[in-house]
């Protein structure tokens, strides 16, 4: 498993907003190349889409739970032999909040791969909240700006 936490001077509604525009974003870590969302479903439970990475493999994920505001789970399979499950959650904090990324292993093959690549594991976690948390920030001071 691999996690990252991050403060954000942002409101939990605007980091909400900004988990949900991850296709929008997500690129700009340096293992994702682009997305591909199924359109008219995406973000409802049980709606697909595609990451391409680096290396031009493409994951399947799926969103598998989802509690508005709060959280979302994801449940992303690479060629049926990696499965992984990442959990972002929102907690309301005094002057904006803290978000957070989780991403558990299953099964055998999956945990050796995440192993070997651990330092990648956790600087992509911690970009990827960074990240979401840029976002949320701009989101956040856009709406204060009244614009």
């Amino acid at each position: 498993m691999t996690s990252a936490r991050r403060f954000c001077r942002a409101d939990p509604g605007d980091a909400w907003k900004a988990l949900l525009d991850f296709p929008g974003w997500i690129d700009v870590l340096d293992t994702v190349e682009g997305v591909q969302v199924d359109p008219g479903a995406y973000p409802a439970p049980g709606s697909t889409f595609s990451l391409l990475t680096g290396e031009g493999l493409r994951m399947r994920c799926r969103v598998a739970a989802l509690e508005p505001g709060r959280r979302m789970e994801i449940s992303v399979r690479l060629l049926k032999l990696v499965r992984t499950e990442v959990r972002n959650e929102i907690e309301p904090a005094e002057g904006g909040c803290v978000v957070s990324r989780r991403e558990t292993y299953h099964g055998l093959l999956t945990r050796a791969l995440a192993w070997i690549w651990r330092w990648r594991q956790r600087e992509e976690q911690s970009a990827y909240v960074r990240e979401w948390c840029w976002e949320a920030e701009r989101i956040t001071a856009v709406r204060r700006a009244g614009g």
